[in-house]
C-alpha cells in the first residue's frame, strides 16, 4: 500500500509553485542543461511525453521536511489540500535533490531554505465536489491532519478508509485500486463491463452454462460445463489492478470453495464520457482455482464494539 503526502498551499510561496509547476506542467527540455545525464535520461525514461509536474519541499527545521521526503517513494498518492480542504491529487514518478533546478523553477523563493527536496508527478487531478466533501469528513472523523506537509506512511494512512471504500478508491487512480473518485454509477457501469467480458471470456473457455449471479450471491459467476463447476469473484478496475478490495463475506466464501472457484480481474478500463457514459476494454486475468493466500490479506478497516 502506497504512502499518501499532504501538500497544503498554505502560503503565496505554495499557491505560485502549484500554479506555475503543478497545474502548468513543465518541459523537461527546459531543465535538460543544468541536469546531470543520467538524471535527464531518467526523467526523460519515467516521462516518456518530456512534460510533468514539479513540486518541492525546503529541509525544514532539524531536517524535518527532509526527513519526510526521504520516505516519498514511486507511486505514492500526493493530495494538495487549500483551507484544509482537500482540492486534487496527482502520484509521484520520480524524485532527486537539486539547488539549481530550485533556483531555475522558483527563482524567488531560494532565500535561506531552498526548496531542493524535489519529486515529480503525474498530471494533476482536481477532485469534483461531491468526493472533496466526502474526503474532508473522513479526514475531520479520523482526525488526519491537513494543514502541514505530511508523508502518512502505510498503516497511517489506512485513517482514509471508510466502510465506502474511499481509501481504495484513491489510490485506484494512482494506479494501484479500483476506481478514484468514481461515482455510484461510474463503478457500477465499470463492475457490469468486467462481468460482461467474464461471461465471454468463460463462454469461448467451454462452459456452458454461465449465471450473473451478483445481485443475490457471495460471488459474481456460477460457470458450468459436464466436468466442473466454478464459483467466481469478479473485479474491475480503471487502474492497474495491483490490489482488489474483498469483503469479508467474499473471503470466507471463496476460502470454502477451493478448488471449484475462480478469480476474473479486468485492468486498465477506459470510462467513456460521452454523451452515455460507457466502459470499454481491460486486460483480463483468470485464476481458477483460486487459493486466498493469507498473507496478501491487508485488513483497510476495523469495526470495534464496546
Amino acid at each position: 500500500m502506497s504512502n499518501i503526502i499532504i501538500i497544503p498551499l498554505n502560503s503565496a510561496d505554495d499557491l505560485l509553485m502549484f500554479h506555475s509547476t503543478v497545474k502548468v506542467e513543465l518541459n523537461l527540455n527546459e531543465l535538460e542543461p543544468i541536469l546531470f545525464v543520467k538524471l535527464y535520461e531518467l526523467l526523460r525514461k519515467v516521462h516518456p511525453k518530456n512534460t510533468f509536474a514539479i513540486w518541492g519541499v525546503a529541509s525544514g527545521i532539524k531536517s524535518a521536511h527532509a526527513n519526510k521526503w526521504n520516505k516519498i517513494a514511486e507511486n505514492d498518492l500526493v493530495i494538495f489540500t487549500q483551507d484544509k480542504s482537500f482540492i486534487g491529487y496527482s502520484k509521484v514518478k520520480a524524485k532527486f535533490q537539486s539547488e539549481n533546478v530550485s533556483i531555475k523553477l522558483w527563482p524567488s523563493l531560494n532565500g535561506i531554505d531552498i526548496r531542493q527536496y524535489l519529486f515529480t508527478l503525474e498530471k494533476f487531478a482536481e477532485l469534483d465536489t461531491n468526493m472533496q466533501k466526502r474526503i474532508d469528513e473522513i479526514s475531520r472523523k479520523n482526525n488526519v491532519k491537513v494543514d502541514n506537509f505530511d508523508v502518512i506512511e502505510n498503516r497511517f494512512s489506512l485513517h482514509f478508509n471508510d466502510e465506502d471504500e474511499l481509501l481504495d478508491s484513491t489510490l485506484a487512480t494512482a494506479g494501484f485500486g479500483q476506481g478514484f473518485g468514481l461515482s455510484a454509477v461510474e463503478k457500477k457501469i465499470i463492475e457490469k463491463h468486467a462481468v460482461t467480458l467474464a461471461i465471454e471470456h468463460l463462454s469461448k473457455a467451454g462452459f456452458e452454462q454461465i449465471e450473473d449471479v451478483g445481485d443475490s450471491e457471495s460471488f459474481d459467476i456460477l460457470a458450468s460445463n459436464d466436468l466442473n463447476s466454478l464459483s467466481i469473484e469478479v473485479k474491475g478496475t480503471t487502474g492497474l489492478g495491483q490490489s482488489i478490495t474483498l469483503t469479508k463475506n467474499e473471503v470466507i466464501f471463496q476460502e470454502d470453495a477451493y478448488p471449484n472457484n475462480g478469480l476474473f480481474v479486468v485492468r486498465n478500463i477506459v470510462l467513456v464520457r460521452g454523451e452515455k457514459l460507457s466502459a470499454q476494454g481491460g486486460d483480463i486475468e483468470f485464476i481458477s482455482p483460486w487459493l486466498i493466500d493469507e498473507q496478501s490479506l491487508v485488513p483497510i478497516s476495523y469495526d470495534y464494539r464496546f
